[in-house]
């Protein structure tokens, strides 16, 4: 029985943190590039900002997601280990903790990475050229983009470790 309640508190969790994640990449994302309105874009069918706001979003739940399988792992161990029930609580609140940490970092290191990148292809604006609508560019940036989120997981992840560190659990042992 603990398994199906662990199981669907997980699933209800994946789901919440999926729509987090594509909402505030989404949003966030659009302040940060202050020079392409995406809302105005994406309804005129601008293909090349729905790329470079989909690879951002890809690109940030790949980061989030490896953040959050560690946290997964934890909850499933207090929960099986029989800890008080203030134990998991806690050991949620510091998951969601770095989960959300995480979140914000991703995006915030995707964004920098980007703008390091733009910096170095001088001979082309990439961010004009997607607002004309260039699918060519967009494709090639988001590419980028999702590149970046690939290398930042795990990275991330050992940061957050450091910082915020998931509580010791007694050693298992093996038969």
């Amino acid at each position: 029985m603990i398994d199906i309640v662990l199981g669907l508190f997980e699933l209800v969790l994946a789901v919440f943190l999926g729509v987090l994640t594509t909402w505030f990449a989404f949003h966030r994302f659009t302040r940060l590039t202050r020079n392409i309105e995406e809302m105005g874009e994406l309804k005129k069918n601008n293909v090349a900002v729905g790329i470079l706001l989909g690879s951002t979003i890809l690109s940030v739940a790949l980061v989030v997601k490896e953040t959050s399988d560690p946290v997964a792992s934890s909850l499933q161990t207090v929960v099986r280990g029989g800890l008080s029930v203030a134990g998991v609580l806690k050991v949620t609140a510091i998951g969601l903790g770095s989960i959300a940490v995480a979140l914000v970092m991703s995006l915030a290191a995707i964004w920098l990475a980007l703008r390091i990148f733009l910096r170095l292809t001088r001979e082309i604006d990439e961010l004009a050229e997607i607002r004309a609508n260039n699918v060519a560019v967009a494709f090639v940036l988001g590419c980028v983009i999702v590149v970046i989120g690939l290398f930042l997981g795990h990275g991330i992840q050992s940061l957050l470790a450091a910082i915020i560190p998931m509580p010791s659990f007694a050693p298992v042992q093996v038969m």
